[in-house]
C-alpha cells in the first residue's frame, strides 16, 4: 500500500526480556515509531550534552601490511630488496628470470611528483632501473637497447603490479627484456629491451674538466616553470637539475636529488636502487 513497516520482535530465546524489549523499542524509534520514555521498570541514563569542540574527519585505523612487504622466500620466491621490484623467479627450462613488485602512491610517494597534466606516471627512467637490475640478476648488466611502448599511469588508490621476463640467453650471450604491468584483469606492456653481457666496443667519452671547456652555460631558473606550463608538474624530488652547459650539440648537465637531513645522503638513498629513477 505504499506505507513503509517494520517488524519486530521483543522475546528470544536465552536473551534477557526486558533488555531485548528496550532493545526493540529503540529499533522502533529508529524506524519512525513515536517511542513514549521512560520505559516502565527501566532507570533511563541522564542526558548529556554533545561536546563543544567540532568533529573532524580523522581516521585512526592502523593501516595494513602492504603485500611483499614480508619475507617472500616462505612463498619460494627470492627477494631482492628493490625500490619497485620485491621478488625473483628463475625459469629453469629457458635460463631465463621472471621480476615482480609493484608501484602504488602509497608505496611509493615521491611518484606523485611526477606528472602529466595531473596524472601520477612512472618515470621513464624507472624502466631503465628495472631493466639494469635485471640485467645484473641475469649476469647480462649492460642494457643495449630499450623501446617504450606505453606510460604507466600511478592510480591515486589501490596498486599496480608489476612483471619484469627475461628469456634466456641466445647465441650472443643477449637476452630479450619485457617489462609489463597489471592493473584488474588486463596485461599491458610497456618497454621492450635487449640486455648484454657486456658493453659495445664503442668508448664514451667523458669530460676531463668541469665545467667542460667551451661550453656555454645555460640559464634554467625558468626550467621548471616552462615545464609546468606545458602540462609536466614536477615536485620537488624531480627538480634536480643544478647546472647546464651546451657545446656544438652536446648538452652537459649537473643533476641530483635534495639532501636528505635524517640521513645525511641524497632523497631515495638506502631505497634499493642502482640509480634513483628521480635522476
Amino acid at each position: 500500500a505504499g506505507v513503509e513497516a517494520v517488524v519486530l520482535g521483543t522475546l528470544r530465546r536465552n536473551e534477557n526480556e526486558q533488555r531485548r524489549f528496550t532493545l526493540s523499542l529503540g529499533e522502533a524509534f529508529v524506524a519512525g515509531v513515536e517511542v513514549q520514555l521512560p520505559v516502565p521498570g527501566r532507570r533511563m541514563p541522564d542526558f548529556l550534552g554533545l561536546p563543544t569542540y567540532a568533529f573532524q574527519r580523522e581516521r585512526y585505523w592502523l593501516e595494513p601490511v602492504r603485500a611483499g612487504a614480508g619475507d617472500v622466500s616462505e612463498l619460494g620466491l627470492e627477494g631482492l630488496g628493490h625500490g619497485l621490484l620485491g621478488a625473483l623467479v628463475p625459469v629453469p627450462d629457458s635460463d631465463g628470470l621472471v621480476l615482480t613488485g609493484s608501484v602504488s602512491l602509497r608505496a611509493q610517494p615521491w611518484l606523485a611528483e611526477h606528472a602529466v597534466f595531473g596524472t601520477a606516471l612512472l618515470p621513464g627512467t624507472a624502466f631503465v632501473e628495472m631493466a639494469l637490475r635485471a640485467g645484473a640478476e641475469a649476469e647480462t648488466p649492460v642494457l643495449r637497447e630499450l623501446v617504450l611502448e606505453a606510460p604507466l599511469l600511478v592510480p591515486d588508490h589501490g596498486e599496480v603490479r608489476l612483471h619484469v621476463s627475461v628469456t634466456g640467453p641466445d647465441e650472443s650471450g643477449c637476452r630479450t627484456l619485457v617489462v609489463r604491468s597489471r592493473s584488474g584483469e588486463e596485461w599491458t606492456v610497456h618497454a621492450r629491451g635487449v640486455l648484454a653481457p657486456e658493453a659495445a666496443d664503442e668508448p664514451v667519452s667523458e669530460p676531463t674538466t668541469w665545467p667542460p671547456v667551451d661550453a656555454e652555460k645555460v640559464d634554467v631558473s625558468a626550467l621548471y616553470d616552462e615545464f609546468a606550463a606545458a602540462g609536466y608538474d614536477y615536485g620537488p624530488l624531480f627538480q634536480g637539475v643544478r647546472a647546464v652547459w651546451r657545446r656544438s650539440g652536446e648538452v652537459f648537465a649537473e643533476v641530483g636529488l635534495p639532501h636528505d637531513e635524517s640521513t645525511g645522503a641524497g632523497a631515495g638513498a638506502g631505497a634499493g636502487f642502482g640509480v634513483h629513477p628521480a635522476l
